[in-house]
């Protein structure tokens, strides 16, 4: 299904292909594992990039 405004397509709509299985967390705690730390706070992390227009 093609949802549109003014003529033009602005959304299209379509079954999933198959359900999501959820993540086993060792697979996430591995995944995380991967990740570099962050080099500060993530909510200062977020006030610098809201102050920065980011």
């Amino acid at each position: 299904m093609i949802i549109t405004r003014h003529g033009r397509a602005v959304a299209h709509l379509h079954a999933i292909s198959r359900p999501k299985q959820p993540l086993r967390l060792d697979d996430l705690a591995a995944f995380r594992a991967t990740m570099p730390p962050l080099p500060g706070p993530s909510a200062e992390l977020l006030r610098e990039a809201r102050d920065e227009g980011l």
